[in-house]
């Protein structure tokens, strides 16, 4: 996966210290193993299979719920969309699906072939791809976050996600996205493939110029998430303070706000995790160890896929009226499941759009 973090990008490449084929790899460790002790013999692994199972059958799975998820998107689409949140939210659900595919047309061939089967052509548009994927779900979900505390701190007085704001808002976002990916692709970026680690590494040209505007967007990125992670504790605390108000005729674990607060949680927490990871890796990566990388930059592939599962399979779950569409259509298949019918106070679409239509729920 891609990551503004995860380098060789303003790192030169570690001094190989093996010799070089007549190719050499550009990445870890130089061509064909030379440079780390175990060089060559991560595919060779006993684990290595159950690895590559496990993988594909995420991407499977995260295949299925983007595609319920748009599935419902476009069938519910007249009342979600009387909300500004769910229009968010259908902008965020268009990148994690573009995540997934990537995993699943890159990623797993890579993995299943244990070599590089991609032309250059190809490498640079995955990269390119793969950085419009990372860079829209950070800031569709920054925006995500800044929505929830804007209507539980203004209710329907914050005019930035009215209509029609919220679309310039959206044109805004998306533009600077656009620019963020233009610059990194238009430097030369690309994916090369580490044939010791068995895995991509994301290389960029190490000119002064291009090192400058690559850290620049490292920090941008960085503080993007620390500006998400200021509207999710804002909300938390706003929500613990006016627990007895909000919730007075609800379950203070089954509320609303509190689903939605949880499941911003969880993904926000996912995201700690990999730009962790992803952080550490740089200094790992002079490790005589070939098995290491390839384990890091294979959890780093993990936890995105769980990203791109985690925000469509958690509003399928937590929605009454998802499940309800969901189970509509699978009564059509003469299927009945109880866990889509039985009943739940949790958010829905309907409360979203009243909590916007009513007063701020701040002192």
């Amino acid at each position: 996966m891609f990551n503004p973090m995860m380098k060789p990008m303003w790192m030169d490449p570690p001094v190989d210290r093996g010799n070089h084929g007549p190719t050499p790899t550009v990445g870890y460790g130089g061509a064909g193993g030379a440079g780390y002790a175990d060089g060559g013999k991560v595919q060779e692994s006993d684990e290595y299979l159950y690895f590559v199972v496990l993988h594909c059958s995420l991407v499977v799975f995260s295949l299925a719920v983007n595609g319920t998820m748009h599935a419902s998107l476009i069938t519910m689409r007249r009342k979600l969309f009387e909300s500004s949140f769910y229009i968010v939210v259908a902008g965020l659900m268009c990148f994690t699906a573009l995540k997934t595919i990537i995993q699943a047309v890159f990623i797993v061939p890579q993995y299943i072939t244990g070599a590089n089967p991609f032309s250059a052509g190809y490498r640079k548009t995955m990269f390119t791809l793969d950085m419009l994927a990372d860079y829209g779900i950070l800031g569709f979900s920054t925006l995500m976050a800044a929505n929830r505390y804007s209507t539980f701190q203004l209710g329907c007085s914050c005019p930035v996600f009215a209509k029609p704001v919220i679309y310039y808002l959206l044109g805004l976002v998306s533009a600077i996205i656009a620019i963020c990916v233009a610059l990194l692709s238009g430097m030369g970026c690309t994916k090369e493939f580490s044939h010791p680690t068995n895995s991509y590494v994301d290389m960029c040209p190490n000119a002064t110029v291009f090192v400058v505007i690559e850290k620049s967007l490292m920090f941008l990125y960085y503080a993007v998430c620390l500006l998400s992670a200021y509207f999710y504790l804002k909300t938390y605390h706003l929500i613990r303070n006016q627990r007895g108000y909000l919730m007075k005729n609800e379950s203070s674990r089954c509320g609303p706000e509190m689903v939605i607060l949880k499941q911003a949680i969880i993904i926000f927490s996912l995201y700690v995790g990999m730009l962790a990871l992803s952080t550490i890796m740089p200094f790992l990566c002079s490790s005589s160890s070939a098995s290491l990388f390839f384990y890091l930059n294979y959890f780093l592939n993990m936890i995105s896929l769980f990203i791109s599962a985690a925000f469509p399979g958690l509003f399928l779950a937590g929605s009454n009226e998802f499940r309800r569409e969901i189970g509509s259509w699978l009564s059509l298949c003469g299927l009945h499941p109880h866990w889509l019918t039985r009943a739940k106070r949790i958010t829905s679409a309907t409360t979203i759009t009243s909590r916007e239509r009513g007063t701020s729920f701040s002192k």
